[in-house]
């Protein structure tokens, strides 16, 4: 893809794991964004952060990047406690914002981070990445298509095994932390835009229930939540940090299945998806020896073609609305319904934040 006359200049805020994983997706393949500045309050990490990167300008405090004349969108990528005031404090300076999910910790600061946007006529966007990729817009249109017929069933899972939690400010309760809101926040997303898929948008659950285990650092380190919605789409799924799984997903319809192997980091080349409208054998009887099944239908994998890195995907999402009008890839009233119910699955295992 060529690239467009004027790039958006996206600074970033910190430079932990997610911010350098952003940094090199931006870097590698991006058309319509670039990276000017990287700011950290420790001068040694700006300064490596940006040799690394070929980052023009690294900043020694979070104001001095927010008021960067030469920057248009700040890169949000702190902890979780900190999304709220960043993300007003660069609006209020200018800036448009690309903030790291979850967006707040709670609805209302998600609403106060909104209404400074809008008062600022200013873009704010929550950065799921995986919604830009075109795996995730295939299969969803998939659903749209009918080509399962009406969803049933939605089991997902975004679960694995941190080597050293003591060292994770996933597990930190000052930093709001914990398996819900880093990576089950990415199912519940899942949810809405399946139940979207399969009625007018603005889907909402009817029944939320949830259970965790609270690790010893006052986090919850795996849960399971069911949802159920009005049009009775049922959904489950799983989040963890302690407990290892491959993390397929299956959405179920009442004419076949679709699964995906890789939904959350697809990759560059080859992201596939499998659709299936066999019916499975008993598996309590024996199976023909010969011949086909009378109920054999049609079993088939869509690859997605796709030529950036995931994050420069979303980079570039996040631009193209900004400099082109481009529809946005998430909407506010998608991010507030996602911040309703993790506030409700927070209160039901009894977080402290």
């Amino acid at each position: 893809m060529a690239d467009h006359p004027h790039k958006l200049r996206y600074g970033i805020l910190s430079t932990g794991n997610i911010a350098r994983q952003f940094a090199h997706g931006v870097q590698e393949g991006a058309s319509l964004s670039t990276i000017h500045a990287v700011a950290s309050r420790d001068p040694r990490n700006a300064l490596t952060f940006a040799n690394t990167y070929n980052i023009p300008k690294p900043h020694n405090s979070y104001d001095d990047l927010i008021n960067d004349p030469n920057i248009d969108a700040i890169y949000v990528a702190l902890p979780n406690n900190y999304h709220h005031e960043w993300t007003i404090r660069a609006l209020n300076a200018g800036k448009h914002v690309l903030c790291e999910k979850p967006l707040a910790v709670t609805t209302q600061q998600a609403t106060e981070m909104f209404q400074a946007a809008e008062q600022n006529d200013r873009h704010l966007a929550e950065a799921f990445m995986y919604l830009t990729h075109p795996l995730t817009k295939t299969y969803i249109q998939s659903i749209k298509n009918g080509d399962i017929g009406t969803p049933k069933l939605l089991r997902t899972s975004f679960s694995f095994s941190v080597a050293y939690p003591e060292n994770n400010s996933r597990f930190s309760t000052a930093l709001a932390g914990g398996s819900i809101m880093d990576i089950g926040c990415y199912c519940v997303t899942l949810a809405l835009l399946v139940a979207d898929a399969t009625t007018s948008p603005g889907s909402y659950p009817s029944q939320i229930h949830a259970i965790a285990h609270l690790h010893e650092s006052g986090i919850d380190d795996y849960a399971a939540v069911t949802l159920r919605f009005p049009n009775n789409l049922i959904v489950s799924f799983v989040s963890g940090m302690t407990a290892q799984m491959d993390n397929t997903t299956y959405i179920s319809g009442d004419n076949g299945y679709i699964q995906i192997p890789v939904p959350w980091k697809p990759p560059v080349q080859n992201a596939t998806f499998h659709i299936d409208h066999n019916i499975p054998s008993k598996q309590d009887k024996l199976a023909k020896p010969t011949g086909s099944s009378p109920n054999q239908k049609q079993s088939f994998n869509i690859n997605t073609p796709n030529d950036k890195p995931l994050y420069a995907l979303e980079a570039d999402a996040f631009a193209d609305t900004i400099l082109n009008d481009a529809p946005p890839f998430i909407t506010p009233e998608f991010s507030l319904r996602t911040a309703r119910i993790l506030d409700e699955i927070r209160s039901q295992i009894n977080l402290p934040f």
